[in-house]
């Protein structure tokens, strides 16, 4: 047998190894640039700090104010789609960006009250605040950076922004009616990570977990409460700042 027969059986017995050893990268695709989209599914975990001001403008006494806050925890599912686009490096790093759109169901509700002494009053006025949300839905828009810690598993650290779609209602038992409520979009900045599993060249399966802080937003309104000494008006402030963890299992289709 000569050399060049021997080199020829030697890489063909050697060719099924060094495909192995590449992992995902020995694939017969060459491309580095892929979009993905897919669908999960799992948690909203978060607090929401509720605030509230009122001022007392009693007619003949000098205008008082006073404020209370409290706390309110919510668990709730979540499930929705990402859309995102991932470079890979020969150096086994990642670079990419994706979206998602969620839909909520979680709600929280949270009772406290104000003190309030006049001047005039023998005793303190209490006002009970009676505060609920509604969470919706949630979206945001995130870069991340990964690394391929062994073949077909990546770990990844993502930073962004996100945007959370809220109904509320306020209610104190001074008045014959709802606050203005907090109907709104929030929106901050959000931090994460997970590791996402390819299972084939086209599909991939992971856990995902964010937190975002989202800025607390505040409506002012002024409301009057009829008594049998007068009118008194009653300006309210109320604020919400929501804080939430978002821990879900993804499933993508990538192209």
């Amino acid at each position: 047998m000569n050399n060049k027969t021997k080199l020829s059986l030697a890489a063909l017995c050697l060719a099924p190894l060094i495909s192995f050893a590449g992992g995902p990268a020995a694939m017969a695709d060459s491309n580095n640039n892929h979009f993905y989209i897919g669908a999960n599914a799992g948690l909203n975990v978060g607090h929401s700090q509720f605030g509230t001001s009122v001022s007392l403008n009693i007619p003949g006494s000098a205008d008082i104010s006073a404020d209370a806050s409290a706390k309110a925890g919510h668990v709730g599912p979540t499930a929705g789609l990402q859309l995102g686009f991932d470079h890979s490096f020969a150096s086994n790093l990642h670079l990419g960006v994706y979206g998602h759109f969620n839909l909520d169901n979680s709600y929280s509700d949270n009772k406290y009250s104000i003190n309030i002494t006049p001047a005039t009053f023998p005793l303190p006025i209490q006002i009970g605040v009676d505060s609920k949300i509604e969470y919706k839905q949630n979206y945001g828009l995130d870069a991340y950076l990964g690394f391929d810690l062994i073949p077909r598993a990546t770990t990844y650290f993502s930073l962004g922004w996100g945007w959370m779609r809220v109904d509320s209602s306020n209610r104190i038992n001074v008045l014959s009616t709802n606050l203005e409520s907090l109907n709104r979009t929030f929106n901050g900045p959000s931090v994460g990570g997970g590791i996402n599993m390819n299972i084939s060249r086209h599909f991939s399966a992971g856990v995902n977990y964010s937190y975002t802080f989202y800025r607390q937003q505040s409506r002012t309104a002024n409301y009057t409460i009829v008594a049998p000494a007068g009118s008194i008006n009653l300006p309210v402030k109320i604020s919400l700042k929501p804080g939430i963890s978002r821990a879900v299992a993804t499933f993508d289709y990538i192209f």
